[in-house]
């Protein structure tokens, strides 16, 4: 008479099984990985975004945000500008010492910056730098993120801030400030 349990037998069938299964799962998932990078950075850079945009109101001083769009050593990056130091009240946001730098996971790339009347101005190359206003009506801008997908093309994610507004909206595909509802 059998006691409960399972034989050796079962076991290696089910293990066979489940090696079976994570064969044809693992190379489906791993294609997902960029696209929730991608995700995952977008969330992120929105919620700078929007800090700095309070920090400004609340400070009564101008704050931005630097995008360094060319790949350098240490890759793609964003990093946040602080106010202006008490003794140079009017110093320039370009001169400013830089905060945190928040580098592009592997495999995410800073397409560009589109700035509002620049249609079709793309920023793709340098450094550019976004000013938010303590009166916290400056700073419109999308960030165009892209990834590499399975078939050789890219897969696209514009975040665009509308500072009148104060809201930030994602797009699946690249956007302008004039062409992008639908």
């Amino acid at each position: 008479m059998r006691e409960g349990g399972f034989t050796l037998f079962e076991i290696i069938v089910v293990l066979a099984l489940l090696a079976l299964l994570f064969t044809f799962i693992t190379p489906n998932l791993s294609s997902l990985t960029p696209k929730y990078r991608m995700r995952t950075y977008a969330r992120e850079l929105a919620g700078t975004i929007e800090n700095m945009r309070v920090a400004s109101i609340v400070r009564g001083k101008i704050t931005g945000i630097r995008y360094v769009l060319d790949p350098d050593p240490y890759g793609q990056y964003y990093q946040m500008l602080p106010p202006a130091p008490p003794d140079s009240p009017d110093q320039p946001l370009a001169e400013r010492k830089p905060e945190a730098r928040y580098e592009a996971p592997a495999g995410v790339r800073l397409r560009g910056i589109l700035l509002p009347g620049t249609r079709g101005g793309l920023v793709t190359r340098g450094a550019v730098n976004i000013a938010f206003s303590p009166s916290g009506t400056t700073g419109s801008h999308i960030v165009i993120l892209e990834v590499p997908v399975r078939d050789g093309g890219v897969e696209v994610l514009s975040v665009k801030f509308n500072s009148l507004s104060g809201i930030i909206d994602y797009y699946n595909r690249e956007i302008d400030f004039q062409h992008h509802e639908g």
